[in-house]
């Protein structure tokens, strides 16, 4: 019973990580064609930048150095009855520290975790896409020395409408993500963008980061705001021990 309470609590933990678990049938199938990922669509999400702000212990600016292989992961404390999710990790080289503070060595440097990406020749669902090499991101982050997990990866504290890329000193937002009303009135053209994203400088949005940060009370840490429910697969993960 009490090896049941603990698989039960760290498969708690994977999905409140950041990390999709995975489920169902044969080993042979490929999972997840475009359609299967961009059917998810009962996540929670982000719904404007004052609530990325709370949910965040750690905002950047930063650069993708290194995107790792997809790997699978045991996260059960009890080694004799494994359970298995797939992740990706990201090397990221600090630009800018917003809020808050970095805690892995060395601080110029980080390293966070998407959930899914590519394992063994099969693409695993992503809750947003895969970072690239090479780009700058501003971050919205959660940390997990609070929770006595201080060298685990860090994770993004939405989906896709939390992934912010920066270039040449413009942030562009996902139109989901709503901001405030001062930031609206500070949206620019941008010539070099054939996207539809909201562009706004940096100089006008690290301030306003800042601000909202000073008004907002202290985040109510809930798993159900860092991940949605796992997702389901055609293949099984457990069973690829």
């Amino acid at each position: 019973m009490e090896g049941q309470s603990t698989r039960n609590f760290f498969m708690i933990l994977s999905v409140f990580l950041g990390i999709i678990t995975l489920s169902a049938c044969s080993e042979q199938e490929n999972v997840n064609e475009a359609s299967d990922i961009s059917s998810i669509s009962d996540v929670r999400r982000i719904q404007n930048l004052e609530e990325a702000v709370s949910y965040s212990d750690l905002v950047v600016i930063g650069t993708v150095d290194k995107v790792h292989p997809a790997t699978k992961r045991n996260m059960n404390a009890d080694k004799s009855d494994p359970f298995y999710a797939v992740y990706t990790n990201l090397d990221i080289k600090v630009d800018n520290i917003i809020l808050g503070n970095i805690t892995q060595r060395p601080q110029n440097m980080f390293t966070m975790k998407q959930a899914g990406g590519v394992y063994d020749g099969i693409e695993y669902a992503t809750y947003e896409p895969i970072l690239e090499e090479g780009k700058t991101y501003l971050f919205f982050l959660a940390t997990f020395d609070k929770y006595g997990l201080p060298e685990e990866p860090y994770t993004l504290v939405g989906t896709d409408e939390i992934v912010v890329p920066v270039e040449e000193g413009i942030v562009k937002f996902n139109p989901s993500l709503y901001l405030t009303n001062r930031l609206e009135t500070k949206q620019i053209k941008d010539k070099n963008s054939t996207d539809h994203n909201v562009a706004i400088n940096l100089d006008d949005v690290i301030p306003e980061i800042i601000k909202i940060n000073e008004y907002l009370p202290e985040p109510k840490y809930d798993i159900d705001n860092y991940l949605p429910d796992p997702v389901d697969t055609d293949v099984d993960l457990n069973s690829l021990k």
